[in-house]
């Protein structure tokens, strides 16, 4: 028999436990173990610190999936994280690692003061918002009910690349002809924002799980069923189904603060951002 490791008394130990905002809806056990009502989060390990500070490792993904599994090992599938859940997953790892705290460095408009700025990461779990049944339905004239989830980490990531590529492209369009006019210019932004927005499109369709007609009582749950109708449906009643699940996705962590200079008292509002290249600042 293979003798224990006498120093595995020592090893991590789960520092927080955390519920999800979305009350593990959504999940199944090749997600994550839906069993536990709260996830172990444990502290990063050195390796972890090194990966998110490693810009090729973070570009693929790779580092984050990483830090996720070493962190909360009782996740199984990243990919199928919910926005709302890795938000607080952030949160709880960056309390879970040192002393808990995110410093920011944020300049006034008024008097042009450096003000630094440290949030508790316990205080912004200990005020998150949870995802409730309303939350998940949207009721369309009466007719349809439709039924949505929040992205998740996978679609969040297809998308950011997709603005990365728009975004690269335009500024080497820029450069290779710095003479071409504004109608030209102005025809390539059009072009780059109807793509962006049919993939906006495409994403919010993956979000709806289903669409009952409320006098049949039928759900229709066929993705491309689902996306015909989004796609041929009224400006009024897309835009209702897309607000729906924007509002859907920043449930959690509140992500919206006032800022007090400490010079001149100006006051400010600020809508915090919990991407791992900002979040986890260097040698975090």
């Amino acid at each position: 028999m293979e003798n224990s490791n006498p120093l595995k008394s020592y090893f991590r130990q789960p520092h927080i436990f955390l519920k999800l905002p979305t009350g593990n809806r959504w999940y199944s056990e090749t997600d994550l173990d839906t069993s536990i009502s709260e996830l172990p989060i444990y502290a990063m390990r050195a390796i972890d610190d090194i990966m998110l500070n490693t810009p090729d490792a973070m570009l693929n993904g790779h580092a984050l999936w990483g830090v996720i599994n070493s962190c909360v090992p009782t996740i199984k599938n990243v990919k199928n994280v919910k926005l709302p859940d890795l938000d607080a997953i952030y949160v709880a790892i960056k309390a879970s690692t040192h002393n808990g705290v995110v410093e920011l460095k944020r300049t006034c408009a008024a008097c042009n003061e450096e003000n630094l700025l440290e949030l508790n990461c316990q205080h912004l779990l200990d005020t998150m918002t949870f995802v409730e049944d309303s939350d998940c339905n949207v009721e369309l004239d009466g007719q349809l009910l439709v039924q949505i989830q929040p992205y998740n980490l996978e679609m969040k990531q297809l998308f950011m690349h997709h603005q990365f590529e728009e975004e690269k492209t335009i500024k080497v369009l820029n450069m290779t002809n710095p003479n071409q006019d504004e109608f030209a210019q102005a025809a390539m932004i059009a072009e780059s924002v109807e793509r962006l927005s049919q993939l906006t499109f495409e994403l919010v369709s993956r979000s709806i799980t289903g669409i009952k007609i409320i006098e049949s009582d039928v759900l229709v749950e066929d993705p491309k069923w689902i996306n015909e109708w989004l796609q041929s449906i009224s400006k009024e009643q897309a835009d209702q189904v897309i607000t729906a699940v924007n509002a859907l996705n920043q449930i959690g962590i509140k992500k919206d603060i006032t800022i007090s200079c400490s010079n001149c008292a100006a006051q400010w509002n600020e809508t915090l951002d919990f991407e791992p290249t900002s979040f986890f600042d260097k040698r975090s």
